[in-house]
């Protein structure tokens, strides 16, 4: 029974004394897209395959956009992170007339996190929710310009490492700048088949984040 006391002592002790806190970020961002492979697949056509050139236009509609919501327990925690980015295949091969992910090429993490002195890391893993838009060899595949067009698919695993840099504002409201590197495989399907898409890029992002609730 004194053993069962000490115990529970221990524990009341250390769930009074943790810091927990509950926070909510938006960011915008600039992403900057790394060359990478492109494979297309169509039935009953040759292979496509390019080293694929992607741009962005984030500050055109929809805009990039970042939202994170996180639990952090004395500097260390678990994060969701939702994220809205668009492809655009710049040097499309003959037989491509158009080749985007642009209502979004959205990115789905949870976040280990850990809040550092100077800066805080995150480290990440999810799943790709896309949105594509194409037309290969005359065939389309989704709707870019209409925007009840719910194509989404579930098309892949991404991981990422990020830091960020925090800047206070408010009792409760602070400033955050980030950059992270992100590495992504999305199995996109297109008008009789798939294209394998692999992608890499540097996000750099700014936004606000709020304190929902705090134990301090």
């Amino acid at each position: 029974m004194k053993k069962l006391f000490v115990c529970y002592f221990i524990l009341q002790h250390a769930i009074l004394y943790a810091q927990v806190s509950w926070k909510i970020e938006i960011n915008g961002g600039l992403p900057i897209n790394f060359p990478s492979p492109l494979i297309i697949k169509q039935s009953g056509y040759p292979v496509i395959s390019t080293w694929a050139k992607y741009y962005s236009e984030p500050f055109k509609l929809p805009v990039y956009w970042d939202i994170k919501l996180n639990r952090l327990e004395n500097k260390v925690g678990y994060e969701i992170e939702l994220m809205h980015h668009k492809l655009y295949l710049k040097n499309k091969p003959n037989d491509v007339q158009h080749f985007g992910i642009s209502h979004g090429f959205n990115l789905l993490f949870v976040n280990r996190i850990i809040e550092c002195s100077f800066y805080t890391l995150r480290l990440g893993a999810g799943a790709i929710i896309a949105h594509p838009e194409s037309e290969i060899r005359g065939q389309t595949f989704g709707d870019a310009v209409d925007p009840y067009d719910m194509g989404y698919f579930i098309t892949g695993p991404t991981v990422q490492i990020a830091f960020s840099k925090y800047f206070g504002v408010l009792q409760r409201l602070r400033l955050n700048t980030e950059a992270k590197l992100l590495v992504a495989y999305s199995h996109t399907p297109i008008a009789r088949g798939k294209a394998h898409v692999w992608y890499a890029g540097v996000h750099l992002l700014a936004g606000i984040q709020g304190l929902i609730f705090d134990n301090e």
